[in-house]
């Protein structure tokens, strides 16, 4: 490439970045305009929402849930597995609500069993503790629970199940 070339190409680049530079020092005020009604819009005051309920999962022991992560039984002797679930007070008209509970573990021929059930619970009630039925089989394995209520999703944990010898 002969020397003038390259020189009218350095030129023809450099006008463009300058001509970038213009631009875009255009849109800055239109942008800083768009932010500042965006961050006003978002420091509106919000409707307080209400606490969510609190679950926890694991073993009964003295009046509380103890949270495991791993469980060693000895034979078939499995202790007292379950939730339970406070609810903050509620305001207004009674109500029903609807709480979905999955309960899987380890089957036959390496397949899962799954239980549901679904408990209803009056809203005047601020404390439910729920015992979970272990399976007839007691096999070991890893187990899940799973409680939601609506599109609330409350508990989700596994347990791992070992046998001791």
């Amino acid at each position: 490439m002969s020397e003038p070339a390259r020189k009218s190409e350095m030129s023809w680049g450099a006008s463009c970045k300058a001509r970038h530079r213009r631009h875009a020092y255009r849109w800055r005020p239109i942008f800083l305009l768009v932010f500042s009604i965006l961050l006003v819009a978002a420091c509106t005051d919000m409707p307080s929402r209400e606490p969510l309920p609190r679950g926890e999962a694991g073993l009964f022991w003295g009046g509380q849930v103890q949270r495991v992560r791993e469980l060693e039984v000895k034979g078939r002797e499995f202790p007292d597995f379950g939730f339970r679930l406070t609810f903050p007070p509620t305001e207004g008209p009674k109500f029903t609500r609807k709480v979905r509970v999955r309960f899987s573990g380890p089957g036959a021929a390496g397949r899962r069993t799954t239980r549901e059930v679904i408990l209803k619970i009056d809203s005047d009630r601020s404390l439910v503790e729920h015992r979970v039925e272990w399976p007839s089989s007691r096999r070991t394995g890893v187990y899940s629970i799973r409680v939601e209520e609506g599109p609330l999703l409350l508990i989700d944990r596994a347990l791992v199940v070992r046998a001791v010898l």
